[in-house]
């Protein structure tokens, strides 16, 4: 299931709230919630060349794996490419 919410901050709030196994957010947030918290993670490498990235709780490989599976069908499918098409951004960013 996917949460959306208004701001970045209420993403990182109610995901460390417990209301969410991953995160999707700007890589630099994610490191200072590294900086102050034990229980949380970076998946590598990012998934976009603008170095988004996906955080998650430690411990729950059962749902890194199923993150990955996420990702590698979005970018199979064309979602991705198509996102970055749609938003015009697709000539300065790059996939995997």
């Amino acid at each position: 299931n996917y949460i959306r919410v208004a701001t970045l901050q209420e993403s990182h709030d109610r995901f460390l709230a417990g209301e969410g196994d991953v995160l999707a957010s700007l890589k630099p947030k994610l490191l200072n919630e590294l900086a102050v918290r034990d229980d949380v993670t970076l998946i590598n490498p990012p998934f976009t060349f603008i170095k988004q990235a996906v955080g998650m709780k430690k411990g729950h490989d059962d749902v890194l794996a199923g993150v990955n599976q996420i990702i590698a069908h979005l970018l199979a499918n064309g979602f991705i490419a198509d996102s970055l098409t749609r938003h015009d951004v697709a000539n300065k960013l790059s996939l995997p």
